[in-house]
């Protein structure tokens, strides 16, 4: 529902029991293709790709959220301008001049 707006993985677990797998390589990566996904086999139990994937999906969601944020300020300027005026302004009380 969502599109391009979210990172999508698809992760085949439990690579140490290959002689027992009933999908494949090839054809999950075709499917993930498919679907615009990243996919990656781990093994939680040998500890075998399970860092590398959770720091590889961390960064796709984070270009991802730089993307959006691009796009939306992009947006912004074209709706109103891409000059901008900026003020600052000191907030600090100014000092009273009576005493005590």
């Amino acid at each position: 529902m969502l599109g391009d707006s979210v990172v999508l993985f698809i992760v085949g677990n439990k690579i140490d029991l290959n002689e027992r797998r009933t999908v494949g390589s090839s054809e999950a990566e075709e499917y993930a293709k498919s679907v615009k996904a990243e996919y990656r086999e781990t093994s939680a139990k040998e500890d075998t790709g399970v860092i590398p994937l959770f720091e590889d999906l961390v960064i796709s969601m984070l270009e991802k959220s730089k993307e959006r944020i691009e796009e939306v300020h992009n947006t912004t300027l074209r709706r109103h301008g891409s000059r901008r005026s900026i003020r600052v302004v000191d907030e600090q009380p100014k000092p009273s001049r009576k005493c005590c």
